[in-house]
């Protein structure tokens, strides 16, 4: 799969040194004009980087991104879907009780994932092969939150190894879910960098606060350790996106 990925990679950058021609007309004397190609399309690379180097643990942001020139400004419209990756079946765990040959543990687990649009502007400054931004977004979109546990009882064997009684974790313990009304803004602080008249790579870090409303819950648990879904605040500073751009 990594070797998959690491070819998909180099393919698309291979496929954009072959169309690259001498220059790139973007500046006049060091300045931003209006461009004769002022639409940009492009894709985001990071999830490829996340999966090359196994990075759990981590929000993964897929983006489709449209941009139009104004001069020293570019409006833009994108649709994500972000998604929390985390180590299957469990990301957390704790001890509950013990005894001498046994202790009982719960095993947590929880998923994130969001669909939703952005519209912005960003303002530029740059040069002849290069230039910065620094933009912002409304966020509108749907989100989907569930946590689940799972109580397992883990006992010492003939061989005097622990090892889990049960590893059946496909039927929870206990779980509650929710879906949401997203909205928030994000601000993206971001490289242009044009490797030929027609294609470009931005990296840009896009700190994002999104506000999640609730729409409707489901909580199963007889054990009573969670609680009710609630409207809640998700503020992240780890997005960095290598978005592959494309402009007409």
């Amino acid at each position: 799969m990594r070797k998959f990925l690491f070819s998909l990679l180099f393919a698309s950058i291979s496929l954009v040194h072959f169309g690259q021609k001498d220059s790139v007309n973007y500046a006049i004397d060091d300045s931003l004009y209006f461009e004769d190609r002022p639409n940009y399309i492009g894709f985001n690379l990071s999830p490829l980087v996340s999966g090359i180097v196994g990075d759990y643990n981590k929000d993964v942001k897929f983006s489709l991104i449209y941009k139009h020139n104004l001069g020293f400004k570019n409006l833009r419209f994108s649709a994500n879907h972000i998604r929390t990756v985390h180590p299957y079946p469990y990301n957390s765990y704790q001890v509950i009780s013990t005894t001498d040959s046994s202790y009982d543990a719960r095993f947590n687990t929880h998923n994130y994932r969001s669909f939703d649009a952005r519209f912005g502007i960003e303002e530029l400054r740059g040069y002849r092969h290069a230039r910065l931004h620094i933009g912002a977004d409304l966020i509108l979109g749907y989100a989907s939150y569930r946590e689940e546990y799972y109580d397992k009882t883990i006992a010492l064997d003939s061989s005097g190894v622990y090892r889990i009684q049960d590893q059946d974790f496909d039927i929870p313990t206990g779980y509650k879910s929710g879906n949401y009304f997203n909205f928030g803004v994000d601000v993206s602080f971001g490289f242009d960098w044009f490797i030929s008249d027609d294609f470009l790579f931005t990296f840009q870090i896009t700190p994002q606060f999104n506000y999640n409303i609730k729409l409707d819950e489901i909580l199963a648990d007889d054990n009573n350790v969670l609680v009710n879904p609630k409207n809640f605040a998700d503020f992240k500073l780890n997005y960095f996106d290598v978005l592959l751009v494309y402009k007409f």
